[in-house]
């Protein structure tokens, strides 16, 4: 990636990117069902509504057809997390969300080292966070 910003959390990277998106108060934000609670919590740091989506059971990540019809005109993010090393369709979710003008915020955070036609995780989306945070014991 050409930039690259160090922060405390994956938790704040996603509120930061919200923020840069200027999504707010009235706007819609998709998010999976199936996922840490620091995927969704910053959109309503933001003030804006999360709408939860499906997820496909063959990768536990965002379905794409459950995100289409999420859509609203309020929708103006989503955000596509990358599960246990999987990730979802980015084929289909980018050409989902470039129809509607929608961004894409890629929650990577578990996925380090996991690629998807060729591309590291973190780098499909406008932007694309991370957590190094150590398993607690």
């Amino acid at each position: 990636m050409r930039h690259a910003v160090s922060l405390p959390s994956c938790t704040s990277a996603l509120h930061l990117s919200l923020l840069a998106l200027g999504i707010g108060p009235g706007d819609e934000v998709v998010v999976p069902d199936c996922t840490w609670i620091a995927s969704a919590a910053p959109i309503s740091y933001v003030g804006a509504t999360p709408v939860f989506a499906d997820i496909d059971p063959g990768n536990w990540c965002l379905s794409p057809q459950s995100f289409a019809a999420c859509i609203t005109p309020r929708t103006k993010a989503v955000i596509a997390v990358d599960l246990y090393g999987n990730m979802p369709d980015y084929a289909v979710l980018a050409e989902i969300a470039g129809r509607h003008g929608i961004a894409i915020i890629e929650d990577a955070a578990e996925a380090a080292g996991s690629r998807y036609c060729g591309r590291a995780a973190g780098t499909l989306g406008v932007t694309g966070t991370f957590s190094f945070m150590a398993p607690r014991r």
